[in-house]
């Protein structure tokens, strides 16, 4: 029984018949219309191999780029395809990938003239 029936049953429950006999046809019709199985709950999810596209709400800015260089804040990126990656403000000369904002922004914009994907991200190491 759904919420909407038990409503109608405790309202007829409470109605007097010889008062209110045509709110209680018209309740009881609708109890007729109403399914008495409760509906299935809600499928899972299909899983896909398929790797859904990010979602960007807009693209990044220059004005973006300036913002987080401003928190001075580095940021560690664990990807599966490619590893940790760290965005950071300026370069650190630590021994890890790290990426620039404006690098990022690169990237995006690559991304959106070229129709594009990385498919290979390697770090340059001077010889």
């Amino acid at each position: 029984m759904n919420t909407k029936e038990r409503i109608i049953r405790s309202k007829l429950a409470r109605l007097d018949p010889s008062n209110n006999a045509a709110l209680i046809a018209r309740l009881n019709a609708e109890l007729a219309q109403r399914p008495k199985a409760e509906p299935p709950g809600e499928q899972p999810p299909v899983k896909s191999n398929v790797a859904p596209e990010p979602k960007h709400s807009s693209p990044l800015t220059e004005a973006d780029v300036e913002n987080f260089r401003s928190l001075n804040t580095d940021v560690l990126i664990r990807s599966a395809a490619f590893g940790d990656i760290w965005l950071v403000p300026e370069r650190t000369g630590a021994g890890r990938f790290e990426l620039l904002p404006a690098e990022v922004l690169a990237l995006e914009q690559a991304h959106e003239m070229f129709d594009a994907r990385i498919v290979e991200v390697t770090k340059n190491v001077p010889a």
